[in-house]
């Protein structure tokens, strides 16, 4: 009996794992064909359609790294991609995304 337990809490902490996968962030503005023009934090000028494009552009998966971990982690862009110490990076609420080539990673 012992032993259907656990397999039952381990099957349970499998689906709730995968589960958690697949709740990727949506786009929160407007989407485009490698990313999303994220307008939330956007609205400092009159152009309600203002904002901040996260793209998967040049090789570089910033899109794919925002949808992986989302605002609650990341928080909203606040600038648009940018050479920072001859690495390309953007700007968020709570963090700086920085492609780093010679790792291949975010």
């Amino acid at each position: 009996m012992r032993g259907l337990a656990v397999a039952l809490a381990l099957l349970t902490a499998l689906v709730l794992a995968s589960n958690a996968r697949a709740a990727v962030q949506a786009c929160d503005g407007f989407e485009s064909a490698d990313g999303c023009l994220v307008t939330i934090t956007g609205g400092d000028t009159p152009d309600p359609d203002d904002g901040y494009l996260v793209a998967d552009r040049d090789g570089i998966p910033f899109w794919t790294y925002y949808r992986e971990h989302g605002p609650q982690v990341l928080g909203y862009p606040v600038s648009q991609r940018f050479i920072y110490k001859g690495f390309v990076a953007q700007a968020f609420q709570k963090a700086i995304l920085q492609w780093r080539p010679e790792l291949d990673r975010v």
